[in-house]
């Protein structure tokens, strides 16, 4: 590997290197275990997931692209629960990884295969399951909404829960989605908002957006505010 590699030439490598990948993401699942075990969490508004969990009641869990390190250890439930993930080379690596950490996986986005993802979250609902998409993944743009979970959720009449964390200790890298890398021994904070039912809104599709969006912001602004941080822009 002359002159080492960066970027797009470390994926273009791993793509032919599938030892690697599971390397990578067993190693990317300890690192998150270990961030957890070895800091102090805070929890807000855990009153809204659990009051699913408590009727097992499935739910749709949104978080914006660059706050998917953690979410895995913010479902406090036996309730399953399954991430969307794209068919893209870091989408494998963290459905792997997520994987190790308990958390199913459905391959498809809003860019590739949207309808045949869309028609497996439907079903996964239909089972009970409850699913955690980032309405702004694969490829942004960052704090965008898309339409696809807002209309995955009137049509399967399903809840959304908004759900962001932070963390004292951490870099925000310079990738597309500001992606928030937590460091170990540190204090963070998952914070969970109020839900937002599809029976408010009538089919009105760019309404529903809109308020996900901002109630998304809100969360995700909290939890930075919480842990001293500005929220990337």
């Amino acid at each position: 590997m002359k002159g080492g590699l960066r970027g797009k030439n470390i994926l273009k490598w791993l793509k032919t290197k599938a030892l690697i990948r599971r390397g990578v993401s067993w190693g990317a699942a300890q690192y998150i275990r270990g961030v957890f075990a070895t800091s102090r969490w805070t929890t807000v508004g855990e009153r809204y997931p659990q009051a699913y969990w408590k009727e097992k009641t499935p739910v749709i869990v949104c978080f914006w692209h660059g706050r998917l390190l953690m979410v895995a250890k913010a479902w406090r439930s036996a309730m399953p629960f399954s991430m969307l993930m794209s068919g893209h080379l870091d989408g494998e690596i963290i459905a792997r990884t997520v994987g190790h950490l308990g958390i199913r996986w459905i391959k498809g986005s809003s860019s590739q295969k949207g309808f045949q993802a869309f028609r497996l979250l439907r079903h996964a609902l239909g089972q009970g399951q409850s699913i955690g998409v980032t309405p702004d993944g694969p490829r942004g743009p960052r704090y965008s909404v898309s339409q696809g979970v807002v209309r995955l959720s009137l049509l399967a009449g399903v809840d959304i829960l908004p759900l962001a964390f932070s963390v004292g200790r951490h870099r925000f890298l310079g990738s597309w989605d500001r992606f928030l890398l937590a460091f170990p021994f540190t204090s963070g904070v998952m914070v969970w908002g109020e839900p937002l039912s599809p029976q408010n809104y009538g089919g009105d599709v760019a309404r529903f957006c809109d308020d996900l969006q901002e109630r998304l912001m809100n969360v995700t602004q909290q939890a930075d505010a919480l842990c001293g941080l500005q929220t990337p822009g």
